[in-house]
C-alpha cells in the first residue's frame, strides 16, 4: 500500500471515530450497555445489535460507555506515523484456468514485391536419363519431286541366225541374243531388230524376266527369235543403260 492510500485510509478511520464518539455522547448514557457498530473499512458505520450479523465487506466493533458520565470530545488527530517498510513479496499464486482463445486478427496487409534476386550458377549437368520408349511410326512422307534423268546410253549386240534346216524333220532355227549393259549403269529399256524372211520373234525383255530362257541375266535385255526361211538373217538386240 502506498503512502498516500495509507494516510487517506488513517484519516478515514479517524473522522469516522469522531463521529462515533460524538453520537455516543450525545446519547443518554443509562445502563451503560456497550454499542455494537458495523463499518466498512474508512467508510460509514451504522449501529447494530448485539445479535445483528453486518453485512459483507463490513467489520462489527464493540465500544464500551463509561457510568461515570459522558463523554468528553474527541481530541485532535494526531500526525500520521511512519511509513512501514514493504514487506517482502509473497510467493507466486497458483496460475489461473487458461482463458477463451480470442478471435483471430484481421489479415496483413501485402508486402510489397522484393526486387528480383539476380540469377544463379548453373548446376552440373545430370546424369543421361534412360532411354524412353519407341515413338509410334510416322505417316508416310508425301513423294518427292522426280530427278533429272542420268545420261542414257544405247548398247547393241549382233548376231547371226541361220536358214531352216533341211531334211525329214524340218524345224526352225532359234537364236537367243543377249546384250548387257556395262558395270556403273542400270537398265531401263531395250529393243531388237532383224533383217531377211522367215524370221519370227519369241521374246524381245530383260534377260531376268524372259521366260523362254534360263540365262536370268541382270541388267541385260534379250531378244529371242527363229528362222523358218530358207536363208540366213542378221539379228541385233539394244540395251538403253543409264549411268547411276
Amino acid at each position: 500500500m502506498s503512502n498516500f492510500t495509507s494516510r487517506r485510509a488513517a484519516a478515514g478511520l479517524a473522522t469516522a471515530g469522531a463521529l462515533l464518539l460524538g453520537a455516543l455522547a450525545a446519547a443518554p448514557q443509562a445502563g451503560a450497555q456497550p454499542v455494537y457498530v458495523c463499518q466498512k473499512v474508512g467508510g460509514t458505520f451504522h449501529v447494530v445489535s448485539s445479535k445483528q450479523h453486518c453485512k459483507k465487506g463490513e467489520g462489527k466493533l464493540s465500544l464500551g460507555v463509561s457510568s461515570a458520565g459522558a463523554m468528553g470530545m474527541v481530541g485532535a488527530t494526531g500526525p500520521a506515523g511512519v511509513t512501514g517498510s514493504v514487506g517482502a513479496a509473497g510467493p507466486a499464486g497458483p496460475a489461473g484456468p487458461e482463458g477463451k482463445e480470442g478471435p483471430a486478427g484481421k489479415s496483413g496487409a501485402a508486402a510489397a514485391q522484393g526486387e528480383k534476386g539476380a540469377a544463379g550458377v548453373a548446376g552440373a549437368t545430370g546424369p543421361t536419363g534412360p532411354a524412353g520408349a519407341t515413338g509410334a511410326t510416322g505417316s508416310t512422307g508425301a513423294t518427292g519431286a522426280v530427278g533429272a534423268v542420268g545420261p542414257i546410253t544405247i548398247e547393241e549386240g549382233t548376231g547371226t541366225i541361220g536358214p531352216m534346216a533341211e531334211g525329214a524333220e524340218v524345224a526352225p532355227t532359234l537364236r537367243v541374243l543377249t546384250t548387257a549393259c556395262p558395270s556403273g549403269t542400270v537398265l531401263v529399256a531395250g529393243g531388237f531388230y532383224s533383217s531377211g524372211v522367215g524370221i519370227n520373234l519369241l521374246a524381245s525383255a530383260p534377260a531376268e524376266k524372259n521366260p523362254t530362257t534360263s540365262l536370268r541375266v541382270a541388267g541385260a535385255w534379250e531378244y529371242v527369235a527363229e528362222n523358218t526361211g530358207t536363208g540366213s538373217s542378221k539379228l541385233t538386240a539394244y540395251a538403253q543403260c543409264m549411268k547411276t
